[in-house]
């Protein structure tokens, strides 16, 4: 819920018109609040040019007001930080601290969310025990799958021109047979996010936040597919990661420090745009 201090309101009624659920309305001399309407959006907290809005029960301290220089971003830099971006299967030993991954996680908690839900929960290995027991028991799930008739059909039916039941028999026989983690890559850090099925969308626009902060801070990353479907089909995965019971993995990071630095972009197929 918000409240609204008389004080320093000006009834210059720019958070009635910006507000979505219509929760405020302009009178005479103050705006008039309907909380049962109101999810929290903020946007009359951002909006207000008196400060004279409150998010209650949530923290003023991380509010920043806007300024040019340290919000700002120039966008021809950043078209070109995008087109840089490399997804990352090689990576040195050095650790990503807690607090980078708290920075992080801080990109996502700020992504939207329909409705302003904010339903993901964040799952993390980040030490090197945490990240082995994770691989390990992600690809014998991936073993179960492989053995379960239905999920190989599933696998090997996916219509995407990629072999998908293939790509998870190499990446358990190599590791099994070689110690070789083609899952995550011996990444020193896995971020997954968590959510129910429905929050698919919110949790792929959070990853994008995460991926592109970790860039900006000098580490990679990769976009791990193949984890969700290890964790839909066992429960000991489910379980070993503590997943409740209306959450799915929507999207899994493999975040670390680059092997190699890349000295240019890339080649893309022209994008398909229909234009109405």
């Amino acid at each position: 819920m918000i409240t609204i201090s008389q004080e320093k309101c000006n009834v210059c009624g720019l958070c009635v018109q910006d507000c979505v659920t219509h929760a405020l309305t302009a009178n005479d001399d103050h705006i008039g609040i309907n909380n049962a309407l109101c999810f929290e959006c903020s946007h009359c907290l951002a909006i207000c040019p008196t400060a004279a809005i409150t998010l209650v029960n949530y923290d003023p301290l991380e509010i920043i007001p806007y300024e040019r220089n340290s919000f700002d971003i120039n966008h021809g830099n950043l078209q070109n930080f995008i087109k840089f971006r490399r997804s990352i299967r090689s990576y040195t030993n050095k650790p990503v601290s807690p607090e980078v991954i708290a920075e992080l996680i801080e990109a996502a908690r700020y992504s939207p969310t329909a409705g302003n839900q904010q339903p993901l929960r964040y799952i993390v290995a980040d030490n090197p025990d945490a990240v082995a027991e994770l691989t390990k028991t992600a690809i014998n799930a991936l073993e179960k799958l492989i053995n379960d008739h239905e999920g190989s059909k599933t696998l090997a039916q996916k219509n995407s021109g990629v072999d998908y039941l293939a790509g998870v028999k190499r990446i358990c026989a190599n590791y099994l047979n070689h110690g070789i983690d083609g899952l995550f890559y011996s990444a020193p850090a896995i971020i997954a996010v968590a959510g129910p099925l429905t929050a698919i969308l919110d949790a792929g626009i959070a990853s994008a936040s995460i991926a592109l902060l970790s860039n900006a801070m000098g580490l990679g990353n990769c976009f791990i597919g193949f984890f969700s479907a290890a964790v839909d089909a066992d429960v000991r995965l489910r379980d070993y990661i503590g997943l409740k019971s209306h959450e799915r993995i929507l999207s899994t990071l493999a975040i670390g420090y680059p092997t190699y630095k890349y000295q240019r972009t890339v080649n893309r197929k022209p994008a398909k745009v229909t234009r109405l």
